[in-house]
């Protein structure tokens, strides 16, 4: 599923540096014959001729290869049941529908438009706005280019869970990157609705565990989840930063959210009394971090300690 951006530009500089050697070579010969076998006319057109060698060096490298592939790939059947198509976007956090494209290469590669091909016929979508892949290494390297349901395949029937599509990427040097899927059901919309950490329950030490709660327990500090999707959220872990300081905190026991709707679609991520975190808290020192969930997306909070 690998396309590499750059081989195209590789190529026309290979063909470049093979016309720019034959140039200069012709140059050196002439000039030789014309000079006599002068030294100095030689070392002369020489150097002329490898500096444009070099030249043509440079060009072939150019700025570097994408190597943009499709990794993994979630298409909820419940995005599409819309009346109209809507256009998918990019971002760097997957949300709901998605396909995720990863950077193996040097340079920044650019996916301008998806096609989903469902029940024998073809469904392009042009992307809003731009969608660009870092190289590698770099915090974008990874981009997902998100389906906001509801939205329709507009030559296809709404699809069911459960069954198979295809489909690719376009990018803007021409390649194409191919994927294949399940439809899954259902979506989840879980969100951070309140925040309260307690400086004074807080020791220094290595971080213990969170626990999870459909109900507030009365002392602990707490970080308060709502679903407003159409299925449920496991929870499995929290990260906790505030200043240089990190704490990777995990959930004791299983944690799970329930779809809105039901009674369980509240859920608070408990810190009790006597909590570890690897810094002293101090009222009024500011505070963010993420809660991690079963499908690798994340609930961002932030605050300040009371």
């Amino acid at each position: 599923m690998k396309r590499r951006g750059g081989f195209g530009v590789a190529i026309a500089g290979i063909l470049t540096l093979v016309i720019v050697i034959g140039i200069g070579a012709a140059m050196v010969m002439g000039n030789a014959q014309s000079q006599g076998g002068s030294g100095g006319g030689i070392g002369s057109e020489l150097s002329n001729g490898l500096a444009l060698v070099k030249s043509g060096l440079q060009f072939a490298g150019g700025d570097g290869m994408s190597t943009v592939q499709t990794d993994t790939v979630s298409l909820i059947s419940d995005t599409f049941t819309g009346s109209a198509p809507v256009q998918p976007t990019c971002s760097e956090t997957p949300v709901n529908s998605y396909i995720q494209l990863t950077n193996e290469g040097s340079s920044k590669g650019a996916a301008v438009s998806v096609t989903i091909t469902y029940a024998g016929a073809k469904n392009t979508f042009k992307i809003a706005g731009a969608c660009d892949v870092g190289p590698s290494g770099s915090s974008a390297a990874t981009t997902f280019i998100l389906f906001k349901g509801p939205s329709e395949l507009p030559n296809s029937p709404a699809p069911q869970s459960g069954e198979q599509f295809s489909g690719s990427v376009a990018m803007s040097d021409g390649a194409d990157l191919p994927f294949v899927g399940v439809f899954s059901s259902g979506y989840q919309i879980v969100k951070a609705t309140a925040v309260s950490l307690v400086a004074a329950r807080f020791s220094k030490g290595a971080p213990t565990n969170a626990t999870c709660s459909s109900t507030l327990v009365p002392g602990d500090s707490y970080v308060m989840l709502n679903n407003t999707g159409t299925v449920g959220a496991g929870i499995v872990g929290v990260t906790l930063n505030s200043g240089s300081s990190t704490n990777s905190i995990p959930i004791a026991g299983s944690c799970g959210i329930g779809p809105g709707g039901t009674p369980l679609d509240i859920l608070y991520i408990l810190f009790p009394p006597k909590s570890q975190l690897n810094f002293t808290a101090v009222a009024g020192q500011s505070f963010n971090g993420m809660v991690s969930l079963d499908d690798r997306t994340s609930v961002s909070f932030q605050g300040t300690f009371a």
